[in-house]
């Protein structure tokens, strides 16, 4: 079990570059790739969203009653200002496939404040959206399983 498999990267790497350059050039983009949004950092601004929605839940282990609205705000703004850098890059990416010089009606800054704007509405929904599941631990004094959760949402 020691031996070492012979995974064969070097030609993997080959063949997915040649795909990867052949892709590029069909796209007549060879010296310009896109420059897409980034999964991590969308999944850094989900965190950061979640957190600052959720502090008491989902924010920091130490967080105290007197600094929950700092730890909110900086947390948005750290969340919103990565958010506008990946939407900016999403809208430039389609001006550019459309050939058009310029983003679409909004811009990122006008996309990121109006989600911004319903994050209150989105905490709102939220809350209510678990009211059934926590009536079902309630009443039924449940144990966490997973069909518990299904018969929660379908009261």
């Amino acid at each position: 079990m020691n031996k070492q498999a012979n995974w064969g990267i070097k030609n993997l790497v080959k063949e997915l570059r040649d795909i990867r350059v052949q892709s590029l050039e069909m796209r007549d983009r060879l010296d310009k790739p896109p420059r897409l949004p980034d999964r991590k950092t969308l999944t850094r601004i989900l965190d950061g969203l979640s957190s600052a929605l959720f502090p008491n839940r989902l924010g920091r282990p130490d967080l105290r009653d007197e600094g929950i609205d700092y730890f909110v705000g900086n947390t948005l703004d750290n969340a919103l200002r990565d958010l506008y850098q990946q939407v900016h890059r999403e809208l430039y990416f389609i001006a550019e496939q459309k050939g058009v010089a310029q983003f679409s009606e909004y811009d990122a800054k006008t996309i990121v404040q109006r989600l911004a704007a319903q994050l209150p509405r989105i905490r709102r929904l939220l809350d209510t959206d678990f009211k059934p599941l926590i009536k079902v631990i309630q009443r039924h004094e449940l144990q966490m399983k997973p069909w518990f959760v299904i018969q929660a949402f379908t009261l």
